[in-house]
């Protein structure tokens, strides 16, 4: 019988037969946690805490069995016992003894939504609370707890946004007050304020500066050695806008050991980030490294990539990918990144499963981006990567195809890669940062690079085929096919993928689309090399050309 049946039989005075009277006393408290209680999802911010105490109360109300139930089970009401500031003395002895949730609006809720009376609570029993999230509040109430010993907390967060105290508190780190003690916290988070912590038992932790802030947000290196040191269980690091301009001066020798650390995410200046890079032993092999670097200049970019080194070289990574130069960070490709292919999965795809990710911050315009590219790849070990992926941008770029070729021909990529991917790419009077032909330039200027490659995957557009198979493109490429094959260096396999008109074309200087040769008709000539050619493209019609189409 459905709920609602129930409720009515109720109100009518006679005994429903609906589910609920059917179900054991266990079956409904784990239905109350489910609606009631939800997972500990520390680097996420938390929906309306309203919404989860509204459908608590809304259940008590539905049935006398259920009304019951709720009502003995403290912990429930612990968890809402801060939503409605007026209603706090009643759901704070409802939830009797259990540990405390306080959790506010993440979303924009700056007004005044903690009572003095519940700040007074949580300041005066710090021991009875699990987990403690605020954001957007004055400073002073997290200050309030330097000093304080906090037994069973279990995930801190201290997110204020820029939000300060008339009295000027606020946008600091503030290492010299007192350390929070949490022994059994996990998960901390701070955005744009820092307390100490003695925390061993930490697992993951997260600090952010908003943009735009100005303040003393500058890490202390000694200090936070000493936090590292201490929470060796620690996983998952985030340190993002926190760094000094400079390297750190940290007068400690020996590297922090964090065999557990898996996910690194940092953004801050490069002589900065190599000196934390360089402070941490990253021992794990299966680690995720994300860097956005700024201020890239020679002696910088050495240092960031001698940092670097042993993780690069013991890494299990195999796969290489590299973009273009991006001006505008919100685009939000990375640079470089290594791959493994062997955490690719069925259900993941290859950018799930980088191991190290490098960035060039959006300000940076005068940045030779193929000689930093460059010091990364020295560190690599010669036989480690086989797989290049090559992927233009759609912009312009702060290099040329020229600027790629003693990079990419260095032995640590050009002796071992077997496979090669690449975006075909075709901007009319902007010469492509890798070039407008059916392979990367680097490939093309020296028929000898890359022995060991055996197939290539292109991928690309109606109009990108058609300008890359155009007449002077595609005799280039046939001449680099015959010369492999004379040379007994082969290429073997072309994989075509992305879209192609369903019709003659060809492209001339101008960029203009013209009836010309049938597509297969060109790939047969490769076929003719000896070359497999496999077309997993999808046929498009010609109306979707984006430039004016004229007939022969």
């Amino acid at each position: 019988m459905p709920l609602a049946s129930s409720v009515a039989n109720e109100r009518a005075g006679t005994i429903g037969s609906s589910h609920v009277h059917s179900l054991n006393d266990d079956c409904l408290i784990a239905i109350f946690y489910y609606v009631a209680r939800d997972p500990l999802e520390p680097f996420y911010p938390r929906e309306i805490e309203t919404t989860k105490a509204d459908q608590l109360i809304c259940l008590t109300h539905v049935c006398q069995r259920w009304r019951g139930v709720v009502l003995d089970i403290p912990q429930l009401w612990a968890d809402v016992a801060f939503v409605y500031p007026k209603g706090f003395p009643t759901l704070l002895g409802r939830a009797r003894e259990s540990p405390l949730r306080f959790a506010n609006d993440a979303f924009g809720a700056r007004k005044p939504i903690i009572s003095n009376e519940q700040a007074h609570y949580m300041i005066s029993h710090p021991e009875r609370l699990r987990i403690l999230e605020i954001h957007y509040q004055w400073p002073s109430l997290a200050l309030a707890f330097a000093g304080k010993t906090m037994p069973i907390l279990e995930s801190l967060t201290f997110d204020y946004g820029g939000a300060s105290d008339t009295d000027g508190e606020g946008n600091r780190f503030y290492f010299n007050e007192r350390p929070i003690r949490a022994p059994l916290l996990k998960h901390a988070v701070f955005g744009t304020i820092y307390i100490p912590l003695i925390a061993p038992q930490l697992t993951s932790l997260h600090l952010g500066i908003a943009d735009g802030l100005t303040g003393t947000f500058d890490l202390d290196s000694e200090r936070f050695y000493a936090l590292l040191k201490s929470s060796p269980l620690l996983e998952s690091l985030s340190l993002h806008e926190c760094f000094p301009e400079e390297a750190w001066a940290n007068e400690e020798s020996e590297r922090v050991e964090l065999p557990r650390l898996v996910k690194v995410d940092m953004t801050g200046y490069i002589a900065a980030i190599a000196s934390m890079v360089d402070m941490i032993h990253l021992v794990n092999a299966c680690s995720n490294i994300s860097l956005t670097v700024y201020e890239v200049d020679e002696d910088g970019a050495a240092d960031f990539a001698c940092a670097l080194a042993p993780f690069i070289q013991t890494a299990l990574h195999d796969t290489l990918s590299v973009t273009g130069y991006l001006a505008d960070r919100s685009n939000g490709h990375p640079g470089l990144r290594l791959f493994s292919s062997e955490r690719t999965t069925k259900d993941s795809s290859i950018h799930d499963s980088y191991t190290l990710s490098v960035d060039v911050g959006s300000d940076e315009e005068d940045v030779d981006i193929m000689s930093f590219y460059q010091s990364i790849f020295e560190q690599l070990s010669e036989g480690q990567i086989r797989h290049l992926l090559v992927v233009h941008e759609e912009q312009e770029n702060a290099f040329t195809w020229v600027d790629t070729i003693q990079p990419f021909h260095l032995p640590a990529l050009s002796q071992s890669v077997d496979r090669i991917s690449f975006q075909l790419e075709n901007r009319g009077h902007v010469d492509p940062d890798f070039g407008e032909g059916l392979a990367p330039k680097f490939l093309l200027e020296d028929y000898k690079a890359y022995p060991s490659l055996t197939s290539l995957t292109l991928h690309g557009d109606g109009r990108h085929y058609a300008a890359a198979t155009n007449p002077d493109k595609f005799g280039e490429f046939i001449q680099w096919l015959q010369k492999r094959r004379d040379r007994d260096i082969p290429l073997e396999t072309i994989r075509l993928t992305g879209d192609v008109y369903n019709k003659r074309y060809q492209v001339d200087q101008s960029g203009t689309v013209w009836m010309g040769p049938q597509d297969w008709t060109v790939w047969q000539e490769v076929r003719s090399n000896g070359v497999r050619v496999i077309d997993e493209r999808k046929l498009i019609p010609m109306s979707m050309a984006p430039h004016l189409l004229r007939a022969d």
